[in-house]
């Protein structure tokens, strides 16, 4: 998810929020939990036209559910 970051404003932070809870939703979907996410698992970069790059890092805490069938 690309956003166009235009400082510590307000809309580029509820976006960050929103890809997080889609990042958690689309995790769920596979059964797979990452039981840390904080701030410092959180990363944000930037390309060359200034659009924020948000990476989840630590996967170390990473859990899988698998049902019997």
């Amino acid at each position: 998810m690309n956003i166009k970051w235009y400082g510590n404003n307000e809309d580029s932070l509820w976006y960050i929020l929103k890809f997080l809870v889609e990042f958690v939703m689309a995790m769920d979907e596979y059964s797979v939990y990452h039981s840390d996410i904080k701030g410092a698992n959180i990363v944000v970069t930037f390309d060359e036209f200034s659009n924020a790059i948000i990476k989840i890092i630590d996967l170390g805490g990473l859990s899988f559910y698998f049902e019997e069938i």
